[in-house]
């Protein structure tokens, strides 16, 4: 990608980030404090009557948040510096008020400065993603492309917190692929891995994008569907059943049909709280199995049996 299009996607990473993320208040508020202190100390920095001791200071100061600005934007921050250098430069050759001496040592500094901005720049890009790499190692399953069981259990818990405080559903299914044993002993654990790939895939696939679709442990899926009552999460239990048992397609181009079963639970509705939600789900998956499989059943199923 050429250094625009990545000042690009940083610069809107970033608005996501600091300005959009409705998580991160307090973050929002400092950065905005920071951008406004550097605003206002490079407009004070070309105050004639400060010249030459106020104009050092400030334009010193100015200097040091935008190398902040850079680390906290990598190269949409470098892009301000940038603008920020080229603009002191053009600046300081038509200022009266300044010497020969004054103006040589501040277009070398500003100069520093840039060269200075953009190694900071490609340092912070590159430990911002090492550290989104680290964190995606310790929460996504190896195997499947999936969320894991910590990110699971831990990430429930946030969306029933946000359920309790906003007063709506958050449901949960519970997804076992049927007979996966024997579909391990019939093509081989290869042949097993593959369909567990595929079959997270598929999950993906079928669900919305702030869904949340984990691996629960050996052949079984959960999902996470935020603000869903218990029959929109039937509905997509039952999508899912209808198109695994259709046939998906593994990452060797080849069709295979397995069926699955579910269980469904939503909070309030027939969970009070995280933990009761999975044990819910999981009577639920239970009936569905004992049942004959390839079925799906909900927590107000069970309840009315």
């Amino acid at each position: 990608m050429s250094l625009a299009g990545q000042v690009w996607n940083s610069f809107l990473e970033s608005y996501y980030y600091f300005f959009s993320n409705p998580e991160k208040p307090g973050l929002r508020r400092k950065v905005l404090f920071c951008l406004l202190v550097y605003y206002l100390l490079f407009i004070i920095s070309y105050i004639p009557s400060l010249y030459p001791v106020g104009t050092l200071v400030f334009g010193t100061l100015v200097g040091f948040f935008s190398l902040i600005l850079v680390l906290l934007f990598d190269y949409s921050g470098f892009a301000n510096a940038l603008l920020v250098g080229i603009v002191n430069i053009t600046a300081i050759n038509f200022l009266p008020y300044l010497d020969t001496t004054f103006i040589v040592s501040a277009i070398n500094f500003n100069v520093l400065f840039i060269i200075s901005a953009a190694f900071i720049a490609v340092l912070s890009s590159n430990n911002r993603k090492t550290q989104e790499y680290l964190r995606r190692l310790s929460v996504i399953d190896e195997l499947t492309g999936a969320y894991n069981y910590r990110y699971f259990f831990n990430r429930l818990e946030e969306e029933v917190s946000r359920a309790q405080r906003n007063g709506v559903s958050v449901a949960l299914l519970v997804i076992d692929l049927d007979h996966f044993k024997y579909y391990n002993d019939n093509y081989g654990h290869r042949a097993g891995d593959s369909m567990l790939k595929a079959s997270a895939e598929n999950i993906r696939m079928l669900v919305r994008l702030n869904d949340i679709v984990c691996r629960y442990g050996g052949d079984e899926f959960v999902v996470i569907l935020p603000d869903t009552e218990e029959e929109g999460a039937v509905e997509v239990a039952s999508r899912l059943k209808d198109n695994f048992e259709a046939g998906i397609n593994t990452p060797e181009g080849v069709d295979q049909t397995i069926t699955i079963s579910a269980g469904v639970a939503v909070y309030p509705v027939t969970a009070s709280s995280a933990e009761d939600l999975i044990r819910c789900a999981d009577r639920a998956l239970y009936a569905a199995k004992n049942s004959g499989r390839n079925r799906i059943y909900s927590g107000s199923m069970i309840e009315r049996k």
